[in-house]
């Protein structure tokens, strides 16, 4: 168990203390876009066509693959069930968290964030490890708690 003095923050709820500004991030830029393309529409300025266009709301789901439905965004189309599928869970590589950044040289100036969240990830999965007898057994708590997903009333 890991022990916080008074005043910190737990890193789990640190993440989602900003998953919700995140939210709140996403949720003013479309509202932003929306005002944008409201005032150009109405002063007869044209809105691109085509991909960039495109809302999420008239996305074509029937191609999507079980891996596309992580997003609580996208709902399950009529007639497709939603499968998870999902190999072995792998143990968290040992670098700092800015592996990834050799792909994009643009974010090392971010590199120190990248490392904060790879190190609170880090402490959450090993507290899962060490608590909770790994990632498969914590992931099946489900099995015990009667958690799971299903038809609702029927």
């Amino acid at each position: 168990l890991v022990s916080m003095g008074a005043g910190e923050m737990s890193p789990l709820e640190v993440l989602r203390r900003e998953n919700e500004l995140l939210k709140a991030t996403v949720a003013e830029a479309s509202a932003s876009i929306q005002e944008l393309e409201t005032s150009l529409s109405s002063s007869d300025v044209p809105l691109p066509q085509g991909a960039l266009a495109t809302s999420a709301a008239s996305l074509d789901t029937r191609n999507l693959e079980p891996q596309d439905y992580w997003s609580p965004t996208i709902d399950v189309p009529a007639g497709y069930v939603y499968e998870d599928e999902y190999g072995a869970i792998s143990p968290i590589p040992g670098h700092d968290g800015t592996e990834c950044l050799k792909w994009d040289d643009t974010l090392w100036s971010h590199a120190d964030h990248f490392r904060y969240r790879w190190n609170i990830l880090r402490n959450i999965r090993n507290a899962i490890d060490q608590n909770e007898g790994g990632m498969h057994k914590f992931s099946e708590g489900w099995k015990i708690y009667c958690f799971n997903r299903g038809k609702h009333n029927g």
